[in-house]
């Protein structure tokens, strides 16, 4: 558990993941900032031990990636008293503003390229797998209060797309998962929430990946605050419907036998000069 000592006054963003257990006597959030935990691993924030008090004039954002459990019930905020006028959402699950229990959504399966017509009132996740490349991605979404329809595609990036990423990434890297996602109508609002998991596989931690943003013509480094890796699968949040991808970086062993290599080149070409 990592104690934060007297309080925590939230400013801007702050996030709690990766099975992180934070302690601490108060919690402020200003109206500006955001609180964001990742229930998955039982990720928790604990005020005064559970007798302390919330305040929220912000959003306090609960998320559930691909690897939660479907069904499971998490208390992630212990808490006696909570105040503020800020707002609570739930992205992968629904949210209990009376018991503050926060529970996983089932999952939606589907395949690359076909489009998913998911009810965000019943079904907050969705599991799109591509057969062609191995690649599977998960998508959390919104809760919403009454029956809202959301048309969801999310189509595995190939071709050039592809290729022009893979010129872009250095020598020793991989890329883990490239997709493309685009939701149909007006049901997300400018700056809501999706909450992404890449299938990378058991081999990787956090400072082991590169997130990668691609807006139809160029990909760019994408500066995901929030990533987290549980298990086999990388979850980050967005909030715009784009490309994205998840890259390796180079192991030090890796980049280090580069570095001989290039320097080995650099001092060949000298000798030739001379």
């Amino acid at each position: 558990m990592s104690s934060l000592g007297d309080s925590l006054s939230c400013s801007s963003t702050s996030n709690i993941a990766g099975g992180g257990a934070v302690a601490t006597e108060s919690v402020s959030i200003n109206d500006q900032s955001l609180l964001a935990i990742d229930v998955d691993r039982d990720s928790s924030l604990s005020v005064d031990g559970g007798s302390g008090k919330i305040t929220n004039n912000g959003k306090v954002r609960i998320l559930a990636g691909a690897g939660a459990t479907a069904g499971n019930v998490y208390s992630p905020i212990s808490t006696a008293t909570w105040e503020g006028n800020g707002i609570y959402q739930a992205v992968g699950g629904t949210w209990n503003e009376s018991s503050h229990e926060f529970t996983v959504s089932g999952v939606q399966s589907g395949t690359s390229g076909v489009m998913e017509t998911i009810d965000l009132a019943g079904t907050q996740r969705a599991l799109i797998d591509d057969g062609g490349t191995g690649w599977s991605i998960g998508a959390s979404f919104l809760t919403m209060d009454v029956s809202t329809t959301l048309h969801f595609t999310a189509t595995s990036v190939t071709g050039e797309t592809l290729a022009f990423l893979e010129a872009l990434i250095e020598p020793g890297q991989s890329v883990e998962g490239a997709w493309e996602l685009i939701v149909a109508g007006e049901v997300y609002a400018d700056d809501d929430p999706v909450y992404l998991s890449f299938n990378v596989g058991e081999s990787y931690k956090r400072g082991d990946l590169l997130v990668w943003h691609f807006d139809g013509s160029d990909w760019e480094a994408f500066d995901a605050m929030d990533l987290t890796v549980n298990g086999s699968w990388a979850s980050f949040t967005a909030t715009e419907f784009s490309g994205y991808a998840v890259s390796t970086v180079p192991e030090p062993g890796t980049f280090a036998l580069l570095v001989v290599a290039a320097l080995g080149l650099f001092a060949h070409a000298r000798r030739k000069r001379k």
